[in-house]
């Protein structure tokens, strides 16, 4: 994989002469400047320096050289050997990043002539560091010690200033913390307390109390960025596999799941004003129903698979695919959920049934009917769920 950067792409693209009055900035009164060229801040921006770079990628494809990957200005391009060299015992290829650059020179593509990388097995791209041999993505240690630093500038700050924070600081940290869940995924779980502190601030300039959940949050990332070692592995685990798996929860009989053909089934100790409240409601039941499915699956030994499930609620189908809920119940679950996943290399794929055709839905209502058998799972059940659920 080798990497290239067009050079200053944004200023680089002319503005039609049509669209240049609404490209006006003022500086001071009776002061304007009128922008010739496309800036970083246009939305469609992106989507015009895309233009070129779609049809370079055209041309290097033309020629063989490829597969390439783009995103706006920056070009990953790949190649594969086209032969041995016996004498000199290393593998041809059919073009290198000299080839590159001097198709640009003649088509008078502007690459970055510091910021690009020669073929290789790791390589940088939209500000990861992909490593083709070992199928694996990580961020690169340049980046991963500035955020680490924002981090711990932002608790540092908050510790001496009174205990409170920035919109600037809170939005940076957002957008940072984002970034990086390309590469922790559970961190996604981390993220919803910030994404509502942001939305809380109702001016700029005056500084909020961050949440405990917050701080407990941001901590969280600081020892997860510490380390220089964590990796994400990219290795395909292959076509989904259907192990026949059903959930479902019910508010006033409990929790059912059903893997093929057996059942299990825990029901509440107590009556629903027990367990309701504290963010603990039905969305809650049955994001906990997916996450006891999850342990069964561990259980009977299921790992480096994906895995189909079926649940009728589309919310928590939605907040586990994003990897996060307002709910902060909600939350606690998916990270233990998905901290069993990456022990086992285990990816859930939930997908929504309707009620009236959900196998679990009679289990939860402690139904189950004669055409399935029970088993009794023998996980540990996380204190919070058992505090208020026994099995049935």
């Amino acid at each position: 994989m080798a990497t290239l950067d067009v050079d200053s792409a944004f200023r680089r693209i002319p503005i039609h002469p049509a669209h240049k009055q609404y490209l006006v900035i003022q500086q001071h009164e009776g002061e304007f400047f009128i922008d010739h060229v496309c800036p970083f801040g246009v939305r469609s921006g992106p989507g015009l320096q895309g233009a070129p770079m779609d049809a370079t990628v055209d041309l290097l494809d033309a020629r063989g050289w490829g597969p390439n990957k783009k995103w706006v200005d920056d070009l990953s391009n790949f190649r594969k050997p086209c032969g041995y060299d016996v004498a000199r015992k290393e593998w041809t290829y059919g073009h290198s990043v000299d080839d590159i650059f001097e198709l640009g020179e003649r088509l008078g593509i502007p690459w970055h002539n510091v910021k690009w990388r020669p073929h290789d097995f790791e390589g940088t791209y939209l500000g990861f560091a992909w490593n083709i041999s070992d199928k694996t993505v990580s961020l690169p240690e340049r980046k991963r010690t500035k955020y680490l630093t924002r981090v711990e500038d932002a608790l540092d700050l908050v510790a001496k200033s009174a205990k409170r924070m920035s919109r600037e600081t809170a939005q940076k940290l957002s957008g940072t913390l984002s970034h990086c869940t390309f590469v922790y995924p559970r961190g996604r779980t981390y993220l919803s307390g910030l994404f509502a502190f942001v939305a809380s601030f109702t001016s700029e300039h005056i500084p909020r109390y961050p949440p405990k959940s917050v701080i407990s949050d941001l901590k969280w990332w600081h020892d997860l960025l510490q380390r220089d070692s964590d990796r994400r592995v990219l290795v395909p685990k292959g076509t989904p596999q259907d192990a026949d798996v059903w959930v479902d929860a019910s508010s006033t009989w409990g929790i059912g799941i059903v893997v093929g053909k057996e059942w299990d089934a825990w029901r509440w100790k107590g009556p629903r004003e027990a367990w309701h409240k504290n963010g603990r409601d039905i969305g809650w039941v049955e994001m906990i129903a997916l996450e006891m499915a999850v342990r069964r699956l561990v259980e009977l030994g299921w790992e480096n698979a994906d895995l189909l499930v079926r649940s009728d609620n589309e919310g928590v189908i939605k907040a586990f695919k994003r990897g996060r809920s307002r709910n902060w119940q909600v939350n606690l679950a998916i990270r233990r959920t998905e901290l069993l996943c990456m022990e086992k290399n285990i990816k859930i794929l939930p997908i929504y049934v309707n009620t009236k055709d959900n196998r679990a839905d009679p289990v939860s209502r402690g139904i189950p009917g004669p055409d399935i058998t029970r088993f009794w799972s023998s996980f540990e059940i996380p204190q919070e769920v058992s505090e208020f659920t026994a099995h049935a």
